[in-house]
């Protein structure tokens, strides 16, 4: 879905699926990659257009779990530290998400492909 405004784009995704990509298909990828540094910037982007809303705004809180823990123990000391464990960890998912009606707002991972809440930029 994400390639089909860009006819360059698909056709470069086209040719690595068959193996059969250039350097200069690479070259145009490795434009396109977000160093771990950038994480920061998107994450005060977010921030800074959440607070620029003044109304209908909500934080979101996850519903975490812990699978596969030895023990209970284990499971609780898990969840405790869940809340302050980096954005660059989780696979940028937060564990509380702020947004607001009408914001633009940058998701790096697919949550719920059925709500359109897929990585790229989505618009609540």
């Amino acid at each position: 879905m994400r390639q089909r405004e860009s006819k360059m784009f698909a056709e470069i995704l086209n040719r690595l699926r068959e193996g059969k990509h250039t350097t200069a298909d690479l070259q145009k990828l490795e434009e396109r990659c977000v160093q771990k540094s950038n994480c920061l910037v998107v994450d005060k982007y977010n921030e800074q257009v959440y607070e620029s809303f003044t109304d209908n705004r909500y934080k979101i809180k996850a519903q975490d779990s812990v699978i596969g823990a030895a023990s209970a123990e284990l499971k609780e000391k898990i969840m405790r530290q869940v809340a302050y464990v980096p954005l660059r960890n989780t696979k940028q998912l937060a564990h509380k998400l702020k947004l607001a009606v009408g914001q633009r707002t940058e998701v790096a991972t697919n949550v719920r492909t059925d709500d359109g809440l897929t990585n790229g930029r989505v618009r609540l």
